[in-house]
């Protein structure tokens, strides 16, 4: 008997596995739940990850499958493309779970197209009903939340980093990777290099407390207020949305979302943010959320802890002169 299976795509950069990979098999887990009898197997396509597969397998005791290619030293979507149909091709997979990042979203797509399958992005939660599995992602800014169900035989899922929380692994398994050779090679692209960013700061990662602008905030004179905010606290850093960074009112270094970083600050304010689910996906690890917009509505507000419907520009110059009128202004702690 043939069993199902999960096809869970590592995610690496660097030689280094990506934490969405753990998020996964928490994913894959909860799919398990609901067809006990699926099997799950974890593929890493690249060149030399035996040792992180054994690691990989020792945490987790999930079995893991290199597939080595002697002329992918750089990530190219065409190669996962044809690596992973035909790795597919021989075995009763039900799903492909992929991370919903840039380079997930950059292959799943066109697998899904290669592979006649459904293609459901930016899942954040499922759940089992009338004998199906149901995926939850968010649409229109995160405002709404569809519902959906694939009708193929194989199904390319991407899962919305932070919205699985990684297994805390405490046994210790016996590991034997597997590894399968492959000779498959792009033939209508070829990446050339992986640039990266020369102005990565590692503050935004370290600060305590973090104010962040969006398009909401009108205009880029504006950022000032923004700045004046993050002055009056110790450990502050200045973050913004893609928007914001794309238009150059902010440098990428900036930039905080799937395409840019994810963030745990003890405190992060958002300034004039609608809430789309790439950015919010990423602030899902801060301790508490202030959240300033003009739309009571704003999707923001469905993930802050305090919610304050104002416009920035008048809200923000009395939220600090009300701190300098403290005896100690820099006594402020979360």
């Amino acid at each position: 008997m043939i069993h199902e299976e999960i096809i869970l795509v590592a995610e690496h950069l660097q030689q280094r596995i990506s934490p969405i990979t753990y998020e996964l098999i928490s994913f894959a887990d909860e799919i398990k739940r609901f067809r006990p009898g699926i099997i799950i197997t974890i593929v890493i396509i690249g060149k030399g990850f035996r040792e992180i597969a054994g690691e990989i397998i020792q945490k987790s005791g999930i079995n893991v499958i290199c597939i080595e290619c002697e002329n992918l030293h750089l990530y190219n979507a065409e190669a996962y493309i044809l690596i992973l149909k035909e790795f597919i091709s021989e075995k009763k997979v039900k799903y492909i779970c992929i991370p919903h990042t840039s380079t997930g979203l950059d292959y799943a797509p066109g697998l899904a197209v290669k592979l006649h399958a459904s293609c459901i992005t930016g899942i954040e939660k499922c759940h089992y009903r009338e004998e199906n599995i149901i995926f939850t992602r968010s649409i229109l800014n995160g405002k709404i939340q569809m519902e959906a169900t694939p009708t193929t035989e194989v199904s390319v899922l991407t899962i919305l980093p932070g919205s699985f929380k990684a297994p805390g692994f405490t046994k210790s398994f016996p590991y034997s990777p597997k590894i399968v050779n492959t000779a498959v090679s792009p033939c209508k692209t070829k990446t050339i290099k992986i640039l990266n960013s020369n102005e990565d700061d590692p503050s935004i990662s370290e600060a305590d407390i973090i104010v962040s602008a969006g398009r909401g905030i009108g205009r880029e004179e504006n950022l000032n207020i923004i700045y004046n905010l993050a002055k009056i606290f110790p450990r502050s850093a200045i973050g913004g949305s893609r928007t914001i960074c794309d238009i150059g009112w902010l440098g990428y270094k900036h930039q905080i979302g799937i395409t840019g970083k994810s963030v745990a600050p003890k405190l992060y304010i958002a300034c004039g943010i609608s809430g789309a689910i790439q950015h919010v996906s990423s602030i899902k690890g801060a301790n508490i959320i202030l959240a300033i917009n003009t739309d009571p509505q704003a999707a923001i507000f469905n993930y802050s802890d305090y919610c304050v419907v104002e416009d920035l520009t008048t809200f923000i110059p009395i939220l600090i002169d009300a701190f300098k009128k403290k005896e100690k202004p820099h006594t402020f702690s979360i």
